[in-house]
């Protein structure tokens, strides 16, 4: 992966004989790691993540039986 701020044309490397693609982007240990070392993409990921599993949720959050209910 090449760290630059400008855009560049993916490249392929080829080790012995297998070919490795370069990727703009990858999940490491849960953390996004891309060629341009910013956080707006995992952050986004993160909120989308998060509002999903909100929502997937929410009837569950409303339950009498969730122990920060007044129900």
């Amino acid at each position: 992966m090449k760290h630059t701020r400008k855009e560049t044309q993916l490249d392929r490397l080829k080790v012995e004989n297998m070919q490795i693609d370069q990727v703009r982007s990858f999940s490491y240990f849960g953390a996004t790691v891309n060629g341009s070392n910013t956080l707006e993409e995992e952050i986004r990921e993160r909120i989308v993540k998060g509002n999903k599993a909100f929502y997937a949720n929410k009837t569950l959050f409303k339950s009498s039986w969730c122990p920060g209910n007044p129900n």
